[in-house]
């Protein structure tokens, strides 16, 4: 039998010294104050070792249990244990300023502790030399969980050298304590208490549902939950968001590498455009002076020709003024002559030798008319003959006037002809040197024209943008090679990605295979050696009671001849042989047995635990070797997987960048394209310009020709028609001269017959005078009259021939020198004017020409001091940008790419680009926090939701491509439903394991019951009753709920999937789901809850009668009655359960007792006093009371009665011992 056999106090709780007995009821009087329920207290503290529960109050001034109990260095509490083996006494004492337990495996002895002159040891060193060395005393206990656990006999938690002195032996004891807690407390009485001390007695009280598994295991259930539902729900607009938000990462961050690619590319052209144009400008420099000299050149010979147009213009210009002079003065000289009558005065010149030959004979015939001497018949013959004479003479100068006339008109039509022909020929080469210009014009407009169509033809294959379309078609052609080189590498690259993976796959199999392999072989030795060990505990188990323990007892150096023919597992340790010593034949070694039980080699205890610690510690090697195989496992698949997952590492990110640039590659075809388009189209415009330019020169060329060919024809109308007039001119003048002289001969002609008729008639008459007068003789004065008034007339009109003599001949010189020039003088100023038009015709081509000629070479040098200029601009830019601190690393390292685009164009998209980068890179940035912004932390996809460098953004990419390249949501999805359909199978099952124990618990209600109804001793109290009905406990229900669904659906669970749309699995998925989100959220609800135990799985309710008064069936008991009556029925509840432990117990060790405590028992009636002793003493429990004054004495082996001395200690008397 063990029990707590007493309580010594020494230097404790104002208690000099006492020793207080517990091997009965023990009963302790004395007024208030005097340490009653300090007593009542240090034996609880022994039982439940918890200073917080000991019913001491925590008001402020209070003293703890350590300042209380063990004030001083040689302050003990000591409490001895009787056992079946022999008496052991505990020492409790203050270290390190808190109690601590030591062992001491002999009784309590004063002496150890107490000097002979009553001073209190307070050194363990001397204590020790007290006690002997051969006493083993254990060391310091300052835990209370290890002293409770060597006090309650849980062996697994407690050195093998303690186990003798375990009070009990169980694991599951945490309800005795509590329950002679409560007793003390009177605390009141809940249907959980109960229910936890029913369970705690029985064989699978350990059994129960562990929801901190559950809750590692769905810990995440609902973030998991929550983060694959967010891959696969579709919004209204058909969207999954998540997706459309991962795809947005990889396509920005595809975009962001685009960016970056291209900008290397940039740079790389950008090198070469600065090598280019900085070799270039020297050039252009060269082309500029080459042009300069050229514009210089064509303006010298320029101003030659202007200066030389100039002096032909100013020449020809000269002649038209002489010549325009020269018709001034014809035109005033004609004018005068006119005026003068110049015609009529030429008219009667003409006449002039015809009047002097008339003057002569005239005078000659005053003459004969007035001489005296001459006979009539002379007179009238040299009259006659001066009439004839006259006449002769006239007719003579007529004769010699018509043959001047005829010879001078011959002439003149001589001169006629010399100048028409002379006209003719100069209108000839006039006209054919215009001709010959128009030719040439003509032939140089046909040429133009011919040039003009050639050059429309080339023009419709012209492409100044030759240069920039293969520049173009080099890029497209390159991309499109890029394009297969990238999925070839792409594809080699998740080859070498797929084959790294299924090889590390594979290696890794083949380590957790051999590690399963490994670890299986080590866990069946395990299982061997744990089965061995547990057939070892059974032994030892079964020692209790058995015929070794009873040998062990009875007979001395029994293992040296009886276990040499008994069977140790069949008679040794069998419990139910009844042996004793007897003398007879029936005997072995004078010891006779009950042989017909022995159903069939024999170790001692001694061995046989040392057998099993061996094989224990066989087991925790063999334990260890699988933790450390496992461990090397994981050593092994880290060692494993490091250098291939940064070989992997890389290569995933390699391939996302070829993937990033292969999704790029398309859009930068579609730019070319669209480039490509653009040059078309800005060809095609330059071609319309250009052509239209070209077929406005043939325009203006056909016009040229046209109008050429017009001016050809008029030209020769024009000759024709001059030739034609001067033809006519000559024919005219001709006739004219001809039809004057005509004129002028038929008036000679007349004249000269007149004269003659006249100089007949006058013969005549002269001779008709003569006759008269030889008739008369008398002298004519008529006649005289009238000779001398002809020669008057002759006389005035000689006087105004000779007055007007020199104006004839000015007129005559004038008709020379300007009226017979003035048609040629015409001619000459018509040639002379189409000579200065066509001086300023062809100065104004040939300036023409030149002009176009200088203004191309001006635009050309414009164009190339423009280009330097931008060139000089654009080096100057790239060189500022090169020391700028935008500048990209790149551009050093990009090395060169030829193009054709300008630099100030490569540095502006490079500007362009770099800006873009820091766009991109801003909108990957802002797509990574729009995605990572669905996901907490700690998501089930390990996604980082932190980020401090760039390096970390695109990490992130190309994880998470690797994640949606994998389709790794499908595999999260895949294993999250099956994971949790296991959950769920695990629950029902567990759960159904539970539950399986209910009815063993209801047997043990109803044991109770019974054995209340048994021996009841309290005659108050007519019945205290038990009951099981249905758990209330939220979690258990939910766990119930959660069994039913397994049930439900057992034939499909497995195929669970969460994430499913289906119509035929959406309720059971919400199902499914609804459960487990409860459970988790029930769980948070209960975070301290670490299990669902058999308790929870039923509800227990009791109901007390006392007297008249039935509580019903309540779950707590806290006031039934009064005060003694509430005492009274809540301590016979707990020595009830207290009891149930004992008895369950008792299988493998019951032969033990216990004390329950209970403070001022004066409240109770003296007969239930009486009752709740014994209800007590045949359970095996003691009471230890206390109250003001005593009450049957006689049921109490023991009676203390305490009272304070004059220093206020405690004085503790025995007042009555029973036997």
């Amino acid at each position: 039998m063990r029990y707590l056999n007493k309580i010594i106090f020494i230097n404790s709780a104002h208690v000099p010294y006492a020793e207080i007995k517990l091997n009965g009821n023990v009963h302790f009087i004395g007024t208030q104050g005097v340490g009653k329920s300090t007593l009542l207290r240090a034996i609880l503290f022994f039982y439940n070792v918890d200073k917080n529960k000991l019913g001491i109050r925590t008001q402020a001034g209070q003293k703890s249990y350590d300042e209380f109990y063990l004030p001083y260095r040689n302050s003990y509490i000591i409490y001895e244990v009787c056992r079946e083996t022999g008496t052991y006494f505990v020492v409790t004492f203050l270290s390190r300023g808190r109690t601590a337990f030591r062992i001491v495996d002999c009784p309590f002895d004063k002496r150890y502790f107490v000097e002979e002159d009553g001073s209190v040891r307070d050194e363990w060193g001397r204590i020790s030399e007290q006690i002997g060395t051969r006493v083993f005393r254990s060391n310091i206990i300052r835990s209370y969980e290890e002293f409770r656990n060597i006090l309650y006999g849980n062996h697994r938690e407690v050195s093998r050298e303690l186990w003798r002195f375990s009070l009990m032996e169980s694991s599951k004891y945490r309800q005795v304590p509590l329950t002679i807690q409560n007793i003390f407390l009177n605390q009141s009485l809940e249907s959980r208490v109960i229910k936890d001390t029913i369970i705690d007695s029985m064989d699978f009280s350990g059994d129960d549902i562990d929801l901190n598994r559950y809750r590692e295991e769905m810990k995440n259930f609902r973030q998991q939950y929550e983060d694959i539902w967010k891959w696969y729900k579709t919004e209204r607009n058909g969207r999954v968001k998540v997706k459309a938000e991962a795809d947005a990462v990889v396509d920005k961050y595809a975009q962001y590498e685009s960016t970056n690619k291209l900008i290397a590319e940039l740079c790389a052209c950008l090198n070469f455009a600065l090598e280019r144009d900085t070799k270039r400008l020297p050039e252009l420099k060269r082309k500029e002076q080459q042009v300069t000299e050229d514009l210089t050149r064509q303006k010298r010979l320029f101003s030659e020709e202007e200066n030389k147009h100039n002096a032909e213009r100013d020449k020809l210009n000269q002649k038209d003024g002489a010549l325009k002079s020269f018709f001034d003065q014809v035109k005033i000289k004609r004018q005068h002559y006119e005026e003068i009558g110049i015609e009529k005065i030429a008219e009667r010149y003409t006449r002039e030798g015809q009047l002097k030959v008339q003057q002569q004979s005239l005078a000659q015939q005053e003459s004969t008319l007035t001489g005296k001497n001459q006979t009539v018949t002379s007179k009238y013959k040299e009259l006659q003959q001066a009439v004839n004479r006259e006449w002769r003479e006239n007719d003579l100068q007529l004769k010699e006037q018509l043959n001047d006339m005829q010879r001078t008109a011959t002439e003149k039509q001589g001169e006629l002809q010399k100048e028409q022909a002379r006209q003719a020929d100069g209108i000839r080469k006039q006209y054919n040197v215009k001709l010959d210009e128009n030719e040439k014009l003509l032939t140089e407009a046909r040429d133009a024209y011919g040039k003009l169509k050639i050059d429309v033809e080339r023009m419709k294959q012209a492409n100044p943008y030759r240069e920039d379309e293969a520049e173009l078609d080099t890029q497209s052609s390159e991309l499109q090679q890029r394009l297969q080189q990238l999925e070839h590498e792409s594809n080699a690259m998740q080859q070498e990605i797929s084959r790294i993976t299924a090889d590390v796959a594979m290696r890794r199999k083949d380590l957790e295979t051999d590690c399963d392999k490994a670890a299986t072989s080590l866990q069946s030795t395990v299982a061997l050696l744990s089965a061995e060990a547990a057939g070892l505990e059974d032994m030892l188990q079964r020692q209790k009671g058995s015929f070794i323990e009873w040998l062990g007892t009875h007979v001395d150096g029994w293992e040296h001849h009886i276990d040499k023919v008994l069977d140790e597992d069949a008679v040794l340790y069998n419990a139910a042989l009844n042996p004793r010593l007897e003398g007879g034949e029936d005997t072995v070694f004078g010891v006779k047995i009950d042989t017909e039980n022995i159903e069939k080699v024999v170790k001692t205890p001694e061995e046989i635990q040392l057998q099993k610690a061996r094989l224990e510690q066989q087991i925790e090697d063999v334990n260890k070797q699988i933790k450390v195989r496992k461990q090397q496992l994981t050593v092994d698949i880290e060692e494993l997987e490091r250098k291939p997952k940064v070989r992997l590492k890389q290569l995933r990110k390699d391939k996302m960048n070829i993937d990033a640039e292969y999704k790029q590659l398309p859009l930068r075809l579609q730019r070319i394209n669209k480039e490509r388009t653009n040059l078309a189209d800005r060809l095609s415009k330059w071609r319309e310009r250009e052509l239209a330019k070209l077929h406005e020169q043939q325009s203006v060329a056909e016009r040229d020709i046209e109008d050429l060919g017009k001016q050809k024809l008029l030209l020769k109308e024009q000759c024709d028609k001059r030739l034609t007039d001067v033809r006519k001119s000559f024919e005219r003048q001709t006739r004219n001269l001809f039809e004057a002289v005509n004129s002028k001969k038929i008036a000679i002609e007349t004249e000269r017959l007149q004269n003659q008729r006249e100089a007949e008639k006058r013969t005549v008459a002269l001779q008709a005078e003569m006759d008269a007068e030889l008739k008369g003789l008398n002298v004519d004065i008529e006649r005289l009259a009238e000779v001398r008034k002809q020669l008057q007339t002759v006389s005035d009109e000689l006087r105004f021939i000779d007055e007007n003599r020199p104006e004839y001949i000015s007129w005559q010189n004038d008709i020379r020198d300007y009226f017979s020039l003035e048609s040629d003088k015409k001619e000459e100023r018509r040639v002379n004017r189409g000579k200065i038009d066509e001086l300023t015709e062809k100065f104004q081509k040939r300036k023409k020409q030149y002009d176009e000629a200088i203004n191309r070479l001006a635009s050309s040098l414009r164009s190339l001091q423009d280009e330097q200029e931008k060139l000089t601009n654009a080096i100057n830019h790239v060189n500022s940008f090169r020391n700028n601190s935008s500048c990209p690393e790149a551009l050093l390292t990009a090395g060169e790419r030829k193009t054709v685009k300008p630099l100030a164009d490569i540095l502006d998209n490079l500007h362009n680009q770099i800006s873009n980068q820091q766009q991109t890179l801003e909108a990957f940035k802002q797509a990574v926090i729009a995605f990572k912004s669905n996901f907490s932390p700690q998501n089930t996809f390990n996604f980082r939701t932190e980020f401090n460098s760039n390096s970390d953004y695109t990490e992130f990419a190309v994880d998470l491509n690797e994640f949606l390249s994998n389709a790794k949501i499908e595999q999260y999805r895949v294993r999250t439903s099956r994971q949790y359909a296991t959950i769920i199978k695990r629950i029902a099952h567990d759960v159904s394991d539970l539950s399986q124990h209910t009815a063993d618990v209801r047997a043990t209600i109803g044991d109770i019951n019974h054995d209340f109804r048994e021996n009841n001793f309290v005659g108050v109290i007519k019945d205290i009753e038990l009951r099981a009905v249905e758990s209330n406990d939220h979690l258990m229900q939910q766990l119930l709920n959660i069994k039913r669904f397994d049930d439900e659906h057992g034939f499909d669970i497995g195929e669970l999937n969460l994430f499913s749309e289906e119509d035929n699995q959406n309720h059971t998925n919400e199902q499914a789901i609804r459960l487990l989100m409860t459970l988790i959220e029930m769980m948070d609800v209960e975070q301290k809850r670490e299990h669902i135990t058999l308790s929870d799985t039923f509800k227990l309710e009791f109901k007390v009668k006392e007297n008249d008064n039935d509580t019903n069936w309540v779950e707590k008991l806290s006031n039934v009655g009064s005060d003694g009556t509430d005492i009274l029925v809540k301590a016979m509840v707990n020595i009830m359960l207290i009891n149930v432990f004992k008895r369950k117990i008792s299988r493998k060790f019951g032969d033990f007792k216990l004390h329950c405590m209970m403070d001022e028992i004066g409240k109770l009636h003296p007969n239930n006093v009486e009752g709740i002793l014994k209800f007590a003493n045949v359970r095996n429990i003691y009471l230890v009371n206390s109250s003001p004054t005593t009450y049957n004495a006689l049921a109490y082996r023991y009676t203390y009665a305490l009272s304070k001395d004059e220093q206020s200690n405690t004085v503790v008397k025995t007042l009555l011992t029973i036997r």
